[in-house]
């Protein structure tokens, strides 16, 4: 067992705490078994999220947000940001690096280590952040309106080619007719926001509080 910041280990589970309680678990979690070990990275490129549904503006509204409030929490010095990586991801030996790394993880789990350094390389950073927008939906239940956003994040550490975090989470919200019998669903980008918040509360290397 070991406590670091506010994560506690028992027997490979990790569980998630705060001094006003315990944190909303998400869905899946998982950390590098020797997180403690690990010197926290200085600099982060964070690549374009993607998503088999389609939804360009859905892509860029959740790298917005995870993107602003991963920077806010001054994990990294350094982050470049989706926008700003663009440039690099159009050389054809970036593109094809990424696509192996996206893909070879979706199919075996396993990261492609030749790939994070490439990526890396050209980025001249120490770790990589990808994501996947697993679910954009509003529905109806009854008389009542919801919004569902599902993000997946990893992040790999561009030295080792090992994965240090791998997070994945759905917020839904829902919201009434309101007094005279209308209203919609809640935006996108509430629930977009507190689904980023509960992703970064499970970040591995949270600062020291003072």
């Amino acid at each position: 067992m070991f406590i670091r910041g506010k994560y506690l280990m028992v027997g490979g589970a990790i569980l998630v705490l705060t001094f006003l309680g315990c944190a909303i678990k998400p869905h899946y979690l998982k950390i590098h078994p020797n997180i403690t070990a690990i010197t926290p990275p200085k600099s982060v490129v964070i690549l374009p999220f993607a998503n088999i549904m389609g939804f360009a503006a859905a892509n860029e509204t959740a790298n917005s947000i995870f993107t602003s409030g991963f920077t806010k929490k001054g994990y990294c010095e350094k982050v470049i940001e989706p926008s700003s990586a663009l440039a690099t991801l159009a050389k054809p030996e970036i593109a094809e690096a990424v696509t192996k790394l996206r893909s070879q993880f979706v199919s075996t789990s396993v990261i492609n280590k030749e790939a994070v350094k490439s990526i890396g390389n050209a980025y001249e950073v120490d770790a990589i952040i990808w994501g996947d927008l697993t679910k954009w939906v509003q529905d109806s239940i009854g008389d009542k309106q919801r919004t569902q956003v599902g993000i997946s994040i990893k992040m790999v550490e561009v030295k080792s080619g090992e994965l240090l975090w791998t997070v994945m989470h759905t917020h839904s919200k829902e919201s009434g007719k309101g007094l005279l019998g209308f209203g919609g669903p809640p935006s996108y980008e509430s629930v977009c926001r507190k689904l980023v918040d509960i992703l970064l509360e499970n970040y591995p290397f949270q600062p020291e509080k003072k």
